[in-house]
């Protein structure tokens, strides 16, 4: 419904990326993130797979509480 230009504005970010991206996400699937994680050109970036985790459930699963306290120490 929406056109998010993402890979366009994800090419000229210059700080350290962290994308978080659930397997069962029903908005926006897997391996779109996964894609998008790819196509970063920088190498301080890092993903993180949530097994069963949806679009707007995220917070519930440890890998996403132990990513996030890792990504703003």
């Amino acid at each position: 419904k929406y056109r998010l230009l993402s890979f366009n504005y994800i090419q000229s970010v210059t700080c350290p990326i962290t994308i978080f991206h659930g397997t069962d996400d029903d908005v926006v699937p897997y391996e779109s993130g996964r894609r998008l994680f790819y196509s970063i050109p920088m190498e301080d970036k890092k993903f993180y797979t949530i097994e069963k985790g949806e679009h707007n459930n995220l917070i519930r699963f440890e890998t996403y509480l132990v990513g996030i306290a890792e990504a703003l120490k």
